[in-house]
């Protein structure tokens, strides 16, 4: 059975919250203290756990005008061949914070939605971490 290291973010009373890397993806988990005791966590428990945040791959879609924004923005900033994409990398990355930074509200927006429409409640907030008297010394 596979085993995953894991880091604890937060800790409330019994429960912990952890972030675990599964096949390349960060993954944040609610899982009992009583299972985290410093050693590794298996799959059958990240699968029992209670997931943490919003499943963004769900009800996100990018707007279908992106590419075409984005080739603007590169051919706004010079790049126009690859070439350009290896000279100019900084101009490259500003045209993608450029054509990206609109979408942005859109991401905020999708996701209130979301959370309104399919589950009526506030997005996840991680619990405030409290130390045990060992932690703090």
């Amino acid at each position: 059975m596979k085993k995953y290291e894991y880091n604890l973010i937060a800790r409330t009373g019994e429960a912990g919250l952890v972030e675990v890397v599964r096949n390349g993806a960060a993954e944040r988990v609610t899982l009992p203290m009583s299972i985290l005791n410093g050693k590794d966590i298996t799959e059958a428990d990240l699968d029992a756990g209670i997931s943490y945040g919003l499943p963004f791959a769900e009800f996100l879609t990018p707007a279908s005008d992106i590419v075409k924004r984005l080739e603007i923005g590169l051919h706004n900033a010079g790049i126009w061949t690859v070439e350009d994409l290896q000279k100019k990398p900084n101009d490259v990355i500003r045209a993608l914070r450029q054509t990206y930074g609109i979408e942005i509200g859109r991401i905020i927006q999708a996701a209130e939605t979301y959370l309104q429409q399919e589950h009526d409640n506030k997005p996840p907030v991680a619990p405030k971490v409290t130390k045990t008297k060992k932690e703090k010394l």
